[in-house]
């Protein structure tokens, strides 16, 4: 994961400072988005949720403890580095607390900024990789199930067919039987492609968004 795939949300009231850090941030590659109050920093958030919030722990609204929350209630919830030129234990054991993955002590030394960033950036990463692993793990489960469900009848269903076309029997046609024999060799097809699945490929199929079971596979 680049810095160029990680939002950053900025909150800061000093203007100045504000525009200072984001341009600095944006020179290292990320987006940004900047905000001066815990209100805006909480609209924003709910309009387009952020990778990273980079925060000053103390607001002109209130102290930033509500962007924490907002955080923690996300899954997976995004890194929050808290800047702060209050530093005490009490006000970094309840930013803890309260869900702060990071510190930094003002006035922000671009080099510990970056360092935070990188370290924030690396969390995020390992945590998509963990949810895609999950989904990766809950597709092969959907897989075995096919698999049980539909190859046992298939096989049935395919045994019958044969029988009847070689026997010619009446009223079903040869021409119908071999349709639904083919018909039925197609599912199969599906089911050991959905069995083959590693990856989640998409296509775009009539405006829907679809597994690509081709793609996929190994």
């Amino acid at each position: 994961m680049t810095p160029g795939d990680i939002d950053v949300l900025i909150v800061e009231d000093d203007d100045s400072l504000r525009e200072q850090i984001g341009q600095i941030v944006e020179m290292w590659g990320y987006r940004t988005r900047r905000v001066a109050t815990v209100g805006a920093a909480l609209a924003e958030l709910e309009r387009i949720p952020a990778q990273v919030v980079l925060t000053d722990l103390m607001l002109p609204d209130q102290p930033s403890y509500p962007i924490m929350r907002w955080a923690q209630a996300r899954r997976p919830p995004p890194p929050v580095v808290v800047m702060t030129a209050y530093a005490s234990l009490d006000s970094a054991i309840e930013a803890l607390r309260q869900g702060a993955y990071d510190f930094l002590l003002k006035p922000v030394v671009p080099t510990e900024l970056e360092a935070a960033l990188v370290r924030a950036r690396t969390a995020v990463a390992l945590e998509y990789e963990r949810v895609r692993a999950e989904h990766l793990r809950h597709i092969a489960e959907v897989a075995l199930t096919l698999a049980h469900e539909i190859n046992n009848p298939l096989a049935i269903l395919m045994g019958e067919l044969q029988l009847q076309l070689r026997e010619g029997g009446e009223p079903i046609e040869p021409a119908a039987l071999q349709i639904a024999i083919d018909s039925a060799k197609r599912i199969a097809t599906v089911v050991r492609k959905i069995m083959a699945l590693r990856e989640v490929a998409y296509q775009e199929y009539g405006g829907l968004r679809l597994i690509d079971l081709d793609a996929g596979g190994e």
